[in-house]
């Protein structure tokens, strides 16, 4: 199964939005890095997902986890109390 494959290499699917704060890092090496293994990871997931005729698997299907991370992100917090609206 794609969770397997993922879980040998370390990190399951569902952490794969938690790369995506990497974007924030002032350390641009490790921006990279994360681009790079999130960039590796949606890839493998997308293949998996046509292979095995699964479209949960799809790297799109952890965009609400990515969104509910970032809505409750310490930035976001900042910005939104500093908006009068």
């Amino acid at each position: 199964t794609p969770y397997l494959v993922f879980r040998k290499s370390g990190l399951p699917p569902r952490f794969c939005p938690l790369l995506a704060l990497a974007a924030l890092d002032a350390n641009k090496a490790n921006a990279s890095l994360a681009k790079n293994y999130l960039t590796s990871m949606c890839r493998r997931l997308r293949h998996c997902a046509e292979e095995l005729k699964q479209p949960h698997v799809m790297p799109e299907a952890q965009l609400p986890w990515l969104v509910h991370l970032l809505a409750h992100h310490a930035h976001f917090e900042e910005e939104y109390e500093e908006d009068p609206c």
